[in-house]
């Protein structure tokens, strides 16, 4: 969620709850580390957006990015989307 939202700066997003200040701290350090975004002043990267087009978390998009010059990252990509639609249909299923 924190990549999408960053052109719009985070802080000013008119969240129902909004997260804890430490959170979003933490999340932007783990996007900096990461390589999404730049250390000193915060602007999203190539890498980082090409992070935010896999609708998966940034570690995830980070893996599969890492391994995108073969044919493995369309493998992972569908393994990771058939995963959040199986696990979604058993919550569905439970409720």
């Amino acid at each position: 969620m924190t990549v999408s939202l960053l052109p719009m700066q985070v802080h000013n997003f008119p969240f129902p709850t909004p997260p804890d200040p430490e959170a979003l701290r933490s999340a932007h350090r783990c996007l900096e580390a990461l390589a999404a975004l730049e250390p000193k002043s915060g602007a999203l990267t190539a890498v980082g957006r090409a992070m935010a087009a896999f609708p998966i978390s940034p570690r995830h998009a980070r893996m599969l990015l890492e391994v995108s010059n073969g044919v493995l990252a369309v493998y992972y990509f569908y393994l990771a989307v058939a995963a959040k639609l199986l696990r979604a249909s058993r919550q569905r299923a439970h409720v």
